[in-house]
């Protein structure tokens, strides 16, 4: 067999696709772990859609095509951009061009890949993220540098947009803790999940423990799942009584617990009095965006508002600021779709899987991400991969022992 026959072969796409996912919790620097997506996933893409151009179902998805709209929106206002950076447009070109090819290799994995290759990925990711968090904290904890944030490993190296990447991989660990998976899946699934926890109030962002909470009580509820639903109610009320804690003003070295229970509650204390810009910058956003409200400024555009915030900090004030009204209404329309398509096509904890990583990028959202057509990054696994996701496995059997 051929070096390009092999490469065709169903399996190693979907091998790839799995390898480059997984590796993007443990590669370093991003050229390096991008690098497989241009070489061997990117050019398989274009020959799957030119294969499958008359036939597959998948490229004719109703969700996919609006989610090629919005990305396609976003390019298109390099047109009309004010005042552009230099260079910014060929950027914006070519992170719209990744981000397409990238959702279409999403869909193919998740809707047409072998069942094998969707369970090793929800195997893979957990397990990657329990390394990431395992290297980042260690290196976090060695670190004389004064820094009171983590900041991890990889793609998860931001604290905010790396907290967020996180969450995803702990989506992923959710259903794995099921009763009739075995006890080494269930154990690998537990690890994740207290791996993600620590990982992302050890970032001290804000946002995504909003986030982590909001996926975790989504899925709890929906799968039904008591022991899952005991333990957010717990964390929940600690996180209340933390913020009682830091809301009172109480210095926590006057408290009569273990030092590093201590030191704890002090870094809570610090994250959460540390100063958050974001009305701010919303304000100055959506000031700026009513001047072009129906087209926006232009992904491109480098006028006021980027030389003082460099990005609107939401994805959806960003849609709204860079691509008006209609950029924003092409992304509602997108998360919409998907969150019904989810709520119903499956059941059981195929449901309550799609609902969980449909709130990822729903919450994220709400606090950060910028533009949505970026060359392989954060927001990767922040937004298109959820989507792709849901699209593709709404497109599988509905059937709770189809769930990977």
């Amino acid at each position: 067999m051929g070096a390009l026959a092999f490469l065709r072969r169903p399996d190693v796409f979907a091998a790839l696709f799995t390898v480059f996912v997984a590796a993007g919790y443990l590669v370093r620097p991003n050229p390096t772990w991008a690098f497989p997506f241009y070489a061997l996933i990117l050019p398989l893409t274009l020959w799957l859609v030119w294969r499958e151009r008359h036939g597959a179902g998948w490229l004719r998805d109703p969700a996919l095509l609006l989610a090629l709209a919005a990305a396609g929106w976003y390019a298109l206002s390099i047109l009309w951009s004010v005042d552009p950076l230099p260079g910014a447009a060929r950027k914006s070109a070519s992170g719209w061009f990744t981000t397409s090819v990238f959702l279409l290799a999403g869909t193919a994995f998740f809707a047409t890949a072998p069942a094998v290759w969707l369970r090793r990925l929800m195997l893979a990711v957990p397990a990657a993220a329990v390394v990431n968090a395992v290297l980042s904290l260690t290196l976090f904890a060695l670190d004389d540098g004064g820094q009171t944030r983590l900041h991890g490993w990889a793609e998860t190296r931001h604290p905010i947009l790396g907290a967020n990447v996180m969450i995803f991989a702990g989506v992923l660990a959710l259903p794995l803790l099921a009763r009739d998976e075995p006890a080494r899946v269930r154990l690998l699934a537990a690890a994740a999940l207290v791996a993600v926890t620590v990982f992302v109030l050890a970032t001290g962002s804000r946002g995504p423990t909003l986030a982590w909470g909001a996926v975790l009580t989504v899925y709890a509820v929906l799968a039904g799942s008591r022991a899952l639903i005991a333990a957010v109610v717990a964390a929940g009320g600690l996180a209340a009584a933390v913020g009682l804690v830091v809301a009172s003003g109480i210095a926590p070295d006057s408290l009569p617990l273990p030092e590093v229970l201590r030191g704890l509650l002090a870094a809570a204390q610090d994250n959460l009095n540390r100063p958050s810009y974001r009305m701010e910058i919303w304000s100055a956003a959506i000031g700026h965006g009513l001047e072009r409200p129906l087209i926006g400024r232009g992904i491109a555009e480098n006028g006021l508002f980027k030389q003082a915030y460099n990005f609107p900090h939401s994805l959806y004030v960003s849609a709204f600021y860079y691509t008006g009204v209609v950029g924003l209404a092409l992304v509602l329309a997108l998360l919409a779709t998907l969150a019904r398509r989810a709520l119903r096509r499956a059941e059981g904890r195929l449901r309550a899987l799609l609902a969980a990583t449909l709130t990822l990028p729903a919450v994220a959202g709400l606090t950060d991400l910028g533009s949505i057509i970026r060359s392989p990054e954060e927001n990767w696994y922040i937004l298109w991969l959820p989507v792709v996701l849901v699209i593709g496995l709404t497109r599988r059997a509905r059937q709770e022992d189809d769930l990977p």
